[in-house]
């Protein structure tokens, strides 16, 4: 059994992390309860490779565009979260809908 969750944010792009797998770094206002505005940042994994390709030839440092995250939690092993897709200026990248199947 696996639970999984897919969130979609508004974010700036920090850029991305080489690695393996790659990675987006993100930031983005947050405001606290007094009122006082926070920056968070976060970078989530990209493991497919085509996204991959698409972001990097698309987004820049500094772009705010949206990202939807899926975070899975499969029984007996380390929760996972990855990007799923992006939107830039109305373009849709990637799979907004539904997460990748289960490996």
């Amino acid at each position: 059994m696996m639970n999984r969750q897919q969130v979609t944010l508004k974010v700036n792009v920090g850029g991305i992390v080489p690695g393996e797998p790659p990675a987006l770094a993100w930031w983005k206002r947050a405001r606290r309860p007094d009122g006082k505005e926070k920056i968070i940042s976060q970078s989530v994994k990209v493991l497919d490779e085509h996204l991959f390709q698409q972001l990097t030839a698309t987004v820049n440092a500094g772009d705010a565009i949206e990202i939807s995250v899926v975070n899975e939690w499969p029984e007996g092993k380390p929760a996972i979260s990855y990007l799923a897709g992006f939107a830039k200026d109305g373009q849709r990248y990637g799979n907004f809908g539904a997460a990748r199947e289960a490996a």
